[in-house]
């Protein structure tokens, strides 16, 4: 077994601040490859904070799992972080607060003093940067009662006088002489400024007098929740509304909407509305539950298959003398569409249909192969890329991506991507490509969906660990004339493992499938696994100014082998007429297909070619590699 203590000096060391390596049972950090076979990683529930009553309010809205406000992976640690006047608002007592653990378990980490103070200071200027425990008051001691997986924990602490003008700091220092698991995390949410530090030790217990140089001071705040003043006695409050983000067209979804109790009274005769505008969705529920004081309760309405279009889903809680009427509605968003064919599609992915023992279709690698993923992270600055040829004569107008990726651990039918983010570059970027459009500050997902598929090992045929899904993007239109040209693309998630996007995965034992490359550790490297490999995703848009409509729901071609050594075979469902197109846009071969099976030489011609099948319904593009 591995020392304990050599563990945490590696991890410390290497693990967060290279943020890349092997996916390890139960570490759970950014990486470059997933390959660990039957690894079982936590699908945590994510919090919905949202502005609650008058006196209560959520601070942090983000999923991300980190060592604060304690990091229970050690046996004492010491946290301060920063709060802004912005963020909490006019002068009042502060009663309570809640953390979100996102956790199993704090048995050997529940030993906790909190303190509150008052600051100017807007962030920590270095790991020394502590403000002086004399300016904190002392609001909570205790060992209070170990949580049972993920959830808010509450501190009922002495009152603090929040002076309504100052920031707000707030230091945690955890005293249990023993520790729990790495991923025994709290959500934590992005901010600009470094507001956060923590010290930690699994020897020495920190002084929150004279506290030790912090091993990190980063850019995030736990997510809390402060009650400032006494809690109303009638409260009810909206706190979520779903769907949010994008459903596909035709699809039937069930609306639900999240009601909180901030009251000290339990609310049995309440009702809820939920209407849409433009006007196609309107429903009344009444008393649709009991909700005992300070509990949440989620309340399902009728199903609804909505039309193409943009929606916005306002829910009302209507309760007798409600002493907070302020918190009673809420409005999100919801974009139903309408996919639309790939004018390239490169996401062979999929090279056994049906096997897997529900049913589903498999990505599976070949037997020599080991990597299951690799790492395209967001957050951890962590892309991968592959290339696309534009042929000579044509401009493809793009509006959009498809990607394709899997957070281990996470059930089918419910996918876990939270955003995606991509970047085109005029040549190889590895090689001196230049960026040309960068689509990295703002995500670009409107719609993901599991696809019926696992990435699974050879022959695993039972794991169902990581349900494959389609993270549809759009982005601002743009216009690329011939030429070789490279996309990027990274990845954001709720859950705790990835984002991981497998490599191609094609028939008739091929172990390489492509020339892409992953950015980490601040370089581009090959992505290998056996042989060099491709990675998938689509461009959505049109060609010429002809845009593809109707998405194929299942791959009705197949091109195999690719690579090829010069014989490659195709399969199609339809008439098409083919065009093999080289990297200057020259047609090197063409040839009418029927529904059938047909061998294509190109022998003695060595390189990267554009696959075209065109036919009166649509064109559909493929990359092949002939060596």
């Amino acid at each position: 077994m591995i020392n304990r203590t050599l563990l945490s000096i590696i991890l410390g060391m290497i693990l967060f601040a290279f943020s890349a390596n092997a996916q390890k049972t139960d570490i759970v950090t950014t990486k470059k490859t997933d390959n660990t076979i039957g690894a079982a990683d936590k699908n945590p529930l994510q919090s919905f904070c949202r502005p609650g009553a008058k006196n209560e309010i959520t601070i942090g809205t983000g999923t991300e799992s980190e060592e604060y406000p304690i990091y229970a992976f050690y046996n004492y640690s010491y946290t301060q972080s920063i709060y802004l006047q912005s963020e909490i608002g006019a002068a009042d007592d502060i009663t309570k607060i809640w953390y979100y653990f996102n956790g199993s378990t704090l048995s050997n980490s529940n030993n906790w003093t909190i303190y509150l103070g008052h600051t100017t200071k807007a962030q920590f200027d270095n790991n020394d940067d502590w403000i002086d425990i004399t300016s904190l008051t002392e609001v909570y001691s205790n060992t209070f009662t170990d949580p049972e997986g993920a959830g808010w924990i509450e501190f009922d602490i002495t009152d603090f006088a929040y002076n309504g003008t100052d920031n707000l700091i707030i230091a945690v220092d955890e005293n249990s002489p023993e520790h729990n698991a790495f991923d025994d995390l709290f959500y934590n949410s992005i901010v600009t400024n470094n507001r956060s530090m923590v010290c930690f030790s699994d020897y020495n217990n920190p002084d929150p007098a004279s506290p030790q140089t912090a091993q990190y001071n980063k850019a995030f705040i736990p997510n809390i929740r402060i009650l400032l003043g006494e809690s109303p006695v009638d409260d009810l409050g909206v706190i979520a509304v779903t769907p949010t983000g994008g459903i596909l067209s035709g699809s039937t979804f069930t609306p639900t909407v999240t009601v909180r109790n901030y009251g000290t009274d339990d609310q049995a005769a309440w009702e809820i509305t939920l209407v849409s505008d433009p006007a196609a969705y309107s429903e009344l529920i009444t008393n649709p539950g009991n909700i005992t004081a300070g509990s949440d309760l989620v309340i399902d309405f009728p199903e609804w298959t909505p039309a193409a279009g943009s929606y916005t889903l306002t829910a009302i809680v209507t309760l007798a003398d409600d002493s907070n009427p302020d918190n009673d509605e809420l409005s999100d968003s919801i974009l139903v569409i309408e996919l639309s064919n790939p004018i390239y599609k490169q996401h062979q992915i999929i090279n056994e249909q049906g096997t897997h023992t529900t049913g589903d279709d498999v990505s599976m690698l070949e037997a020599t192969q080991t990597i299951i993923g690799n790492g395209f992270q967001y957050d951890s600055d962590i892309w991968v890329a592959d290339d696309f040829t534009v042929p000579a004569g044509e401009t493809w107008n793009i509006t959009g991506f498809n990607f394709f990726g899997y957070q281990t651990g996470t059930p089918a039918g419910t996918s876990t991507f939270t955003g995606a983010y991509a970047k085109i570059y005029n040549g190889n970027p590895s090689a001196g490509g230049t960026l040309i459009h960068d689509f990295s500050s703002a995500n670009l997902q409107v719609i993901t969906f599991f696809i019926n598929a696992y990435r699974i090992a050879n022959g695993a045929y039972t794991n169902s660990d990581r349900a494959i899904n389609q993270i549809v993007c759009f982005c601002p239109e743009v216009s690329l004339t011939e030429g070789t040209y490279w996309i990027s693309w990274a990845a954001q998630g709720s859950a705790a493992s990835g984002p991981w996007t497998p490599h191609l995965q094609l028939i008739n034992g091929n172990t390489t499938t492509g020339n892409a490359i992953q950015w980490i550790n601040g370089s581009w490297e090959a992505i290998t696994d056996v042989g060099n490999q491709g990675v998938p995703f689509d461009l959505l848009g049109s060609i010429d100014g002809s845009t593809n409509i109707n998405l194929l729901n299942t791959d009705a071609v197949k091109i195999y082998p690719n690579p090829s050594k010069d014989v490659f075979t195709i399969c199609v469902d339809n008439n098409y007429k083919l065009e093999v197109i080289d990297i200057t846009g020259k047609v090197v071969y063409t040839q009418e297909l029927i529904q059938a099976q047909t061998d294509i030489n190109l022998s003695k011609q060595a390189g990267i070619y554009l696959i075209r099948l065109t036919n009166s319904e649509k064109t559909v593009n493929y990359k092949i590699i002939i060596e």
